[in-house]
């Protein structure tokens, strides 16, 4: 089957920063930092081909989100290069090249991670690769010898259309970041660029959940899930809830939005606020993030799609994610207070004080539990790869029974994080070093 992952790192790109990044000359040492870090990853953990690197200069990162294609790299000015010193910025850099690809200057640092609107950014990879499969059928019918004039001409008139709607759909391709104060800045996503800063009618509690024709937050202030228009900021949208919500939502097409609240409650919507799709109470708080998890083959039908819910009432609950129905329930023993994360058939919760719990995700049977284990990280050719105790260690295991292959410390990075149903995981240091890595192809 197909399913909907993360787009994977390819090639080797020595990193650097943009045009609009800092100036500042990197300290005397930083190849030499760089090479280091790059050896410690080969040679110390599975992860031995390092397929892109960056490095930021002059700055402190904070924390390191995955979006698509994209990480976004919040960080810290430590020089005057901008006359910015001490003053946050979020970079974008390309989760494929490893090129930075642009920067916006906050005046505060963002109260929840920064979003993009997923469907945009589907739509216009699959825009590009229609026109270059376009402008590579003209190529070809033109080097003929005896081309088709019209079959050019009509290939012309295709990639101007195609053309036209890349153009237009950059119009909706947006990050949105909230900031101290209510702000909400909105910034064009190629470049990076803020050209809005919407000061909201409520404070918000979550991060944002956006489609190109509505942008979701939680309102603190009103038990309820406000959805905005992105060209005049009207509410036009709100859901509400039994109490606060605090985890950020989720918008996935065709159109639902779920989301949680504070007191346990478990919500689903059509986006336009006709149907409810989920209504459920779980014993106690939700106090993380929920996980949505779609499978589609090969004609992009959905086959699968479940929202797992996990609870601080010590348990795991997974949702049909159209229907409500609630598919399994599964009790760990702990609180559950970390979102659960979905790879391959294989669903990873970790429930404080009894170790990560592996179970399967359409049957909610345990497959096994790795004590020392909080999440997954990233699959392997025959084996996936857990996050241990504190973030500072991988840990390789088969998949379906949990048999522990290898261990390998990565505490020299400050932040790790990956897509695990793909298979690259990204590395950086605290002063700006970048390491996108997979596990070698060939065997070690």
């Amino acid at each position: 089957m197909k399913r909907v992952l993360a787009l994977a790192v390819l090639g080797l790109v020595a990193g650097g920063c943009s045009s609009d990044g800092p100036k500042d000359s990197p300290p005397a040492n930083s190849d030499a930092r760089r090479a280091e870090l790059h050896r410690s990853i080969v040679e110390s953990t599975p992860f031995k081909r390092v397929s892109a690197e960056c490095v930021l200069n002059g700055v402190e990162v904070t924390h390191v989100s995955l979006r698509d294609d994209s990480l976004f790299v919040e960080v810290i000015e430590k020089t005057d290069a901008h006359g910015r010193r001490g003053l946050p910025a979020v970079y974008r850099v390309n989760a494929k090249t490893g090129a930075v690809e642009g920067v916006t200057w906050i005046p505060a640092p963002l109260d929840f991670r920064p979003s993009n609107v997923p469907s945009v950014v589907k739509q216009l990879a699959q825009l590009e690769k229609e026109r270059q499969r376009l402008l590579q059928e003209r190529q070809n019918e033109t080097t003929r010898k005896d081309k088709d004039v019209a079959k050019v001409t009509a290939l012309s008139d295709k990639i101007r259309q195609v053309n036209d709607l890349i153009e237009a759909t950059k119009l909706q391709d947006r990050v949105y970041g909230v900031s101290e104060s209510d702000a909400l800045h909105v910034v064009e996503r190629p470049s990076m660029q803020e050209f809005e800063r919407v000061k909201l009618r409520f404070t918000p509690s979550t991060g944002v959940a956006a489609s190109p024709s509505v942008v979701f937050l939680g309102a603190w202030d009103r038990n309820r899930l406000i959805g905005l228009d992105p060209q005049t900021w009207a509410e036009i949208l709100f859901f509400p809830a039994t109490d606060e919500i605090r985890t950020t939502p989720i918008y996935a097409e065709p159109g639902n939005v779920y989301f949680a609240s504070e007191d346990g409650h478990v919500y689903g919507y059509t986006a336009d606020g006709r149907s409810k799709l989920i209504d459920y109470a779980t014993e106690n708080e939700i106090v993380c993030d929920l996980c949505l998890d779609i499978e589609s083959n090969a004609a992009g039908k959905e086959t699968w799609g479940a929202l797992f819910a996990a609870s601080t009432d010590y348990a795991l609950y997974c949702f049909n994610r159209t229907s409500g129905e609630l598919m399994w329930k599964y009790e760990t023993g702990g609180e559950l207070r970390t979102t659960p994360q979905v790879s391959c058939d294989v669903v990873y919760c970790d429930s404080r004080g009894k170790g990560m719990h592996a179970i399967d995700k359409r049957t909610g049977k345990l497959l096994y539990i790795k004590a020392d284990a909080w999440t997954c990280l990233a699959r392997g050719k025959d084996r996936v790869f857990l996050a241990g105790p504190g973030f500072d260690t991988v840990i390789s295991v088969e998949e379906r029974t949990g048999r522990e292959l290898g261990r390998a410390s990565i505490g020299q990075f400050a932040h790790v994080v990956s897509d695990p149903r793909g298979k690259t995981v990204y590395f950086a240091t605290k002063d700006g070093f970048i390491f996108a890595a997979r596990e070698s192809e060939i065997d070690y």
